[in-house]
């Protein structure tokens, strides 16, 4: 074969020596990288920065100095399958978020943390064997949120911490859309439509991990006909109770199957539309994935469900649609192969905090307020530079 050409050869000599990566990103994150070099916060590599929490956002519980908080909620009383270690479950999802790099979102054209300041409280502590108390208090500090006019991204835990969401929501919408109820998706396997008397006498608690939407219905938030269930299976008995109470309610029902016909895209078109005129809500529970494709990290498995990039595809039918609120549970920690279910789950996530900072950007009038970090990678106690 023929040498390559000198003057060819010379444009790629060239190349090496004088092309600057991070100038030749576009404008949004090349400012944003920058802001975080000047301030010494390392956004290029994890260095087991303690100090930072999900997507490397400052821990704080200073809700009033802050747009959007992240939270973790372990719950794992009201699990009908395998555990996994679901109460860990925040820890292990925050770790792996901070793998991240970097933290902007390419196909939103934003750094989300460069437009509104982002904070991580932590998780919410899970004690004692009371499982009411244990739903009240995500309830509490979510309100703190709400009070200080915070939207939420919400790790759980299995799906009942979902019951905390109710009065956050109900402050939001009366705060900002004159009490609309919100429209919205639950990614799941099963339509988690149980009414309060479903629980049979059983306990004196009448909150679990399936019937949050059905008591949020009764409470006038969450608007039923703005509403999908997504990726419910065509068997078992989420099918036969689930999609009959979906059809009584007027929630539109799409399986795998479905989707698989019709194709992702088909379905974010047909969501966006549902869930356009008002607030909205995404609640992502991973057993809505195909087992197969899931990475092992889920605590229920049902056979022939949905892929990441169908719940990605489907999902930006919310993009510029007012995500007031989002939540990520059912992570079975124990369970997954090699952390690739928590990689999914933070690069899914971060594409909810994309459109939830959409969302806090118009109510705050477009005014940007950039994260700021009390630390810096020069004054943690373990930078060795």
């Amino acid at each position: 074969m023929p040498k390559m050409p000198e003057e060819r050869r010379q444009k790629y000599v060239e190349f090496n020596k004088n092309y600057d990566f991070v100038a030749n990103y576009p404008e949004f994150a090349e400012k944003f990288l920058k802001r975080c070099a000047e301030a010494q916060v390392n956004m290029i590599s994890m260095q087991n920065l303690s100090w930072m929490g999900f997507f490397r956002a400052p821990f704080s519980h200073d809700f009033e100095n802050h747009d959007i908080t992240i939270m973790g909620a372990g719950t794992d009383y009201g699990t009908l399958s395998e555990t996994g270690n679901m109460r860990q479950a925040p820890m292990y999802l925050r770790n792996e978020s901070k793998k991240m790099i970097p933290i902007i979102g390419d196909e939103y054209n934003m750094a989300p943390m460069d437009l509104v300041r982002v904070h991580d409280m932590g998780d919410v502590d899970i004690f004692g064997l009371n499982y009411g108390q244990q739903l009240d208090h995500i309830g509490e500090w979510m309100m703190k949120a709400a009070m200080a006019d915070n939207l939420v991204l919400q790790f759980g835990g299995e799906h009942s911490c979902a019951h905390g969401s109710h009065d956050f929501i109900e402050h939001i919408i009366n705060r900002h859309f004159d009490g609309t109820p919100v429209g919205g998706i639950i990614y799941d396997g099963h339509c988690d439509l149980m009414p309060e008397k479903s629980m049979g006498g059983l306990t004196d608690e009448t909150r679990e991990n399936a019937n949050f939407l059905v008591s949020a219905f009764a409470r006038g938030i969450i608007d039923p006909e703005r509403f999908v269930c997504m990726g419910i299976r065509e068997n078992g008995g989420g099918f036969l109770s689930g999609w009959e109470i979906a059809h009584d309610l007027g929630i539109a029902v799409v399986s795998p199957r479905m989707v698989a016909e019709k194709g992702a895209k088909y379905w974010r078109d047909f969501v966006a539309e549902r869930v356009s005129g008002g607030p909205t809500i995404i609640e992502c529970d991973l057993d809505g994935l195909d087992p197969v494709m899931s990475g092992g990290g889920i605590s229920t498995r049902d056979g022939f469900g949905l892929s990441w990039r169908e719940y990605q595809e489907i999902g930006r039918g919310f993009i510029n649609q007012d995500l007031i609120y989002a939540n990520i549970v059912e992570y079975a920690p124990a369970h997954d192969n090699k952390n690739m279910t928590a990689t999914a789950v933070s690069y899914l996530a971060f594409e909810f905090l994309c459109m939830l900072t959409q969302t806090k950007l118009k109510l705050n009038g477009g005014e940007h307020k950039p994260t700021v970090w009390p630390n810096s990678l020069g004054t943690s106690a373990g930078y060795m530079g």
